[in-house]
């Protein structure tokens, strides 16, 4: 799942940041998989993500009740669950592992985190796949300044415009809206669930103070 792996900042602020992707494969067990899906949803729930969803039904941070969110889940939906605490995703990728309900997990982070969480939670030393992204290429003039990109790329389907990223950061300087009610209003553009509001929210109340 490549959109999840163009978030950019410090190592030091990727550390809070993880994201499980899960869905089925198609011709293999897509038909039939809502149940493990919504299975799997409930056991992530349990370990608190910063949000979760699935761009087809809708998610946390667009204010939809979780127990209607899973309801609503189906085959072909791509679940997707963010997290801000490196020991909740040990225990919730270890969760994940003894329901063992056969439907392929993806967690985005940093490399080496991403590695020692497996050990840790137990499902081997080494992924089955690494994906990396390489950055931007071409005419990078036209893309976002660095600071904006920092929240704009944790919408992988890029539902975060910039303008609104600089808008709202413009308010959160001037004090007529908090670091995470701008973060809150931000999250609600991405229709996927991708977007980690903790971090949002602290990466703006750096940014305000510049």
């Amino acid at each position: 799942m490549t959109h999840t792996l163009y978030r950019e900042g410090s190592a030091e602020s990727l550390k809070n940041d993880y994201l499980f992707v899960i869905t089925g494969a198609k011709g293999f067990n897509k038909r039939g998989c809502a149940p493990k899906l919504r299975e799997m949803m409930r056991i992530l729930s349990r370990f608190e993500p910063v949000n979760m969803g699935s761009m087809e039904v809708g998610n946390l941070a667009r204010g939809m009740p979780l127990k209607e969110i899973i309801n609503n889940v189906t085959d072909a939906a791509i679940v997707q669950a963010v997290f801000d605490d490196k020991e909740r995703v040990i225990e919730a990728l270890r969760a994940l592992k003894e329901a063992d309900l056969g439907i392929s997990v993806t967690i985005s982070g940093l490399t080496e985190e991403v590695k020692d969480i497996m050990r840790k939670a137990g499902v081997g030393e080494y992924p089955h796949t690494s994906n990396l992204a390489l950055g931007f290429m071409g005419r990078t003039e036209k893309v976002a300044p660095d600071d904006v990109r920092l929240i704009t790329t944790m919408c992988g389907h890029h539902m975060i415009s910039r303008r609104i990223v600089e808008h709202l950061l413009g308010k959160a300087r001037e004090g007529r809206i908090t670091p995470m009610e701008a973060a809150i209003r931000l999250s609600r553009q991405c229709t996927c669930g991708a977007f980690n509001t903790i971090r949002a929210a602290q990466i703006i109340e750096e940014l305000s103070k510049k």
